[in-house]
């Protein structure tokens, strides 16, 4: 991405993806503008026109790695304030702010603070190869049967939330922003 940046200029960017919810309130499908990662400039604007009952602006939280409990998820929203969290949008906005690019924050919630995985997250991702590990998840299915229904309703989830995102995406990439 840096050298990209270096190389073109953009009128803003928006980083877009999944985040798991940290916040009871928010439900799957639900959308939240990173209020703490998002350009002023950019959630000022009179053309972003994304508020309705699935719509949240909230702070956003970036981590290493999937949290994995909902313990876990209490402790961090405890200690964030955070509604929602991720694996890349913190990297994203410095490096937006390292180019002087306004940039705007949109996170799909594809796993809630009391549902979160349904499977370890080493074999639901592979971090390293950024990609599932096909023959890991076949291997911890077969000795781990009852996660195949919990696998498949994560997969459903998942697909509400591409469906909103993609949706917001449609309507924000119509609009001006700046």
């Amino acid at each position: 991405m840096e050298v990209m940046l270096r190389r073109e200029r953009f009128d803003y960017l928006i980083s877009s993806g999944f985040a798991g919810a940290l916040e009871k309130e928010l439900r799957v499908g639900h959308l939240l503008v990173a209020d703490n990662y998002s350009s002023p400039k950019l959630l000022a604007s009179p053309e972003l026109e994304l508020a309705d009952e699935t719509t949240f602006l909230g702070r956003l939280a970036t981590v290493p790695r999937m949290i994995e409990s909902i313990e876990q998820r209490e402790m961090l929203n405890k200690r964030t304030g955070a509604a929602a969290v991720d694996m890349e949008t913190e990297t994203i906005a410095e490096l937006c702010a390292a180019h002087d690019l306004p940039i705007l924050s949109l996170r799909a919630i594809s796993d809630t603070a009391e549902e979160p995985f349904p499977a370890p997250s080493n074999v639901l991702f592979d971090l390293a190869a950024q990609k599932t590990n096909f023959a890991r998840l076949g291997s911890y299915l077969v000795t781990h049967p009852a996660a195949f229904h919990r696998l498949n309703a994560f997969r459903q989830r998942i697909g509400i939330a591409r469906r909103m995102l993609a949706a917001a995406l449609d309507k924000i990439l119509r609009a001006n922003l700046i």
